[in-house]
């Protein structure tokens, strides 16, 4: 019983179960800046697929995901993939900014802002990851640390790769 139970903690830990069903839900509109001053906002992002990801900048689960995010934005970006990083740090800017240096970040953070966050569903733990289609739905929300290949899959389905 004590090694189900044990087995059970690590699954949920891990992220492995941490998968909603496949509901589609509106994220609802958004106005975001980066911390390199960019406007992300829901209306010059339509039509794209988003990948929000909540992270803290200290986090090792959020520094063990942080690889696969900038491999699939590097690798699906043509298709019109946009990672966004939405940083829950609370020491300002400047300390994301040093993250982003210093891990050659590239995609945009944008600092937490509550609203948003309520908005998109609220958050459980971090890392949490949002897919969502280019017609503006979460089809996917990711809580701990996801494995590229289960990321990959969603944008695969969404861009029609991989079928005959």
């Amino acid at each position: 019983m004590r090694m189900r139970l044990f087995l059970l903690m690590v699954v949920v830990a891990t992220g492995v179960l941490a998968a909603e069903p496949r509901v589609a839900k509106p994220l609802p509109e958004f106005a975001l800046t980066a911390v390199d001053g960019a406007s992300l906002t829901s209306s010059n992002l339509a039509g794209k697929t988003l990948m929000i990801w909540f992270f803290a900048s200290r986090d090792k689960p959020c520094l063990r995901q942080l690889p696969a995010l900038q491999e699939l934005q590097n690798e699906y970006q043509t298709n019109g993939l946009v990672v966004i990083g939405v940083a829950l740090d609370q020491n300002g800017v400047e300390p994301i900014k040093t993250f982003i240096k210093t891990n050659q970040v590239s995609f945009p953070i944008a600092m937490a802002e509550y609203d948003f966050i309520t908005d998109a569903g609220g958050l459980e733990a971090v890392p949490t990851t949002l897919v969502v289609e280019p017609r503006g739905n979460i089809i996917s929300r990711y809580v701990g640390v996801t494995a590229r290949a289960v990321l990959e899959a969603d944008l695969k389905a969404i861009f029609n790769l991989g079928r005959d």
